[in-house]
C-alpha cells in the first residue's frame, strides 16, 4: 500500500514539483556484500542514500542487531543522527491471538514508550486511515525537504549608506545648478529644447 501511495503521489505531484519519489526497501535494493554486520551494510547502501524513512509497526519490533533492538530501530536512529525525517506509525488494529508473540509485542510496546519523549508518531486503526495520514504527511515532509531557503538580504553598512547619501546629494546639487543656468533659456527650435533637456 505504501508503494502504491508513493506512485500515486508521483502521478499527482511530480509534474508540478519536479520531484519523483522512489520507494527503497532492503529486500529489493540491498546488494550482497561481506565484511561487516548486515545492518551496517544496509545502512551504507540504503540509509545513507535516502531522504526520508517511513516506519510502520504492528505486532513486533524485530531482531536485535547488536547495536539496536532491531534493524528498523537502528535505521530510525541512523536517520535521526543524520537529521533526516522519520515518519513513524503504529497500527492499533486488533491482533489475532495466534499472531501475538508475547516477547516481541512487549519489546515493541517498550520501544514505543521510549519514543514518547523523542518525537511525534502516529497511531492508526484502519488501512484507509493510514493511507490518508501518510498521504498528507508525505506531502508536508517533501515540501519541507525541498523548501528553498531565502537568500539572505545584504544589509547596508553605515559606510554604504553614507556613500549613497553623498552621491544622491551630488546629483541633486548638480541638477539644481543646471536648472538655474537653463531655466530662463528659451529654445528656438526642437533641437535646442532637446539639448536643454539632455543637460538637465
Amino acid at each position: 500500500m505504501i508503494r502504491e501511495l508513493i506512485y500515486q503521489w508521483n502521478d499527482v505531484q511530480s509534474q508540478a514539483t519536479g520531484i519523483v519519489l522512489l520507494p527503497v526497501l532492503w529486500e529489493t535494493h540491498a546488494v550482497p556484500q561481506m565484511g561487516d554486520r548486515p545492518q551496517s551494510i544496509i545502512n551504507r547502501q540504503l540509509v545513507d542514500n535516502t531522504d526520508l524513512l517511513i516506519g510502520v509497526f504492528w505486532t513486533k519490533l524485530g531482531t536485535h542487531t547488536g547495536r539496536a533492538e532491531s534493524g528498523t530501530a537502528e535505521e530510525i536512529e541512523e536517520f535521526r543522527r543524520q537529521g533526516k525525517p522519520v515518519l513513524l506509525y503504529f497500527s492499533a488494529k486488533p491482533i489475532p491471538p495466534q499472531r501475538i508473540v508475547i516477547e516481541q509485542y512487549q519489546k515493541l510496546e517498550a520501544y514505543k514508550l521510549s519514543l514518547q519523549d523523542e518525537g511525534l508518531y502516529w497511531d492508526y486503526e484502519t488501512i484507509d486511515g493510514f493511507r490518508s495520514y501518510l498521504n498528507r504527511h508525505l506531502t508536508e515532509t517533501v515540501n519541507q525537504l525541498t523548501q528553498v531557503t531565502p537568500t539572505p538580504t545584504v544589509t547596508d553598512s553605515p559606510d554604504t549608506k553614507d556613500d549613497a547619501k553623498s552621491l544622491l546629494d551630488e546629483i541633486v546639487q548638480s541638477a539644481k545648478i543646471r536648472w538655474e543656468a537653463e531655466r530662463d533659456t528659451q529654445p528656438v527650435s526642437v533641437d535646442d529644447s532637446k539639448v536643454i533637456l539632455e543637460r538637465l
